[in-house]
């Protein structure tokens, strides 16, 4: 149950600062900076479009785009809705103390849980997070099922591949032995 607390905790840590990033810069929400990143830069579907190797064709283009009209909108929706659980000083309380962990060095669960602590979220805020959690989560999977199926099974290595192109633990990459795995030599 905590880890599933800490989990939606770091996702709404993370979309509401990039909304009030966004925020501080003029920016309306979801709207990408020449350069820059926007909200939905979490899309997979916006990631698709600079993901190295996966070479896709001009129909599997049109019809990712025709995707990314019918669910940007939705994803945008649940993410302002995630920022709107949050007070003002709720928010304002989560900055500094994302400033305090970074400048302390703290990294993932150690500053998911100052920032946690800082923000002092009500039972029913929480309850509010973790739907909207489950509700971006079921969203990103129907959106994963769709781009999949208009892949080759080549491409869905390409996409399965973890970011910065190294394997997965047991996915070969080395004949290093697994954790917990007898040695068969």
């Amino acid at each position: 149950m905590l880890k599933a607390l800490r989990a939606v905790f770091a996702l709404a840590v993370s979309l509401t600062l990039v909304g009030l990033l966004e925020a501080q810069e003029g920016r309306q929400p979801g709207r990408r900076p020449e350069g820059g990143r926007g909200f939905q830069q979490f899309s997979l579907l916006n990631r698709l479009e600079n993901m190295r190797g996966l070479e896709l064709t001009a129909d599997q283009k049109e019809k990712i785009a025709e995707l990314k009209k019918e669910y940007e909108p939705k994803l945008k929706e649940l993410g302002e809705k995630m920022q709107s659980i949050l007070t003002d000083e709720q928010k304002k309380a989560r900055d500094e103390a994302m400033r305090a962990a970074r400048q302390a060095g703290k990294r993932g669960a150690e500053a998911r849980d100052a920032i946690a602590a800082a923000m002092k979220l009500t039972d029913e805020q929480k309850k509010q997070m973790e739907e909207t959690r489950k509700a971006m989560s079921d969203l990103q999977k129907e959106i994963r099922e769709k781009v999949e199926g208009l892949l080759t099974d080549k491409q869905k290595e390409v996409l399965n591949r973890p970011r910065g192109g190294r394997p997965r633990p047991g996915e070969g990459g080395g004949d290093r032995p697994q954790r917990n795995q007898p040695n068969v030599d």
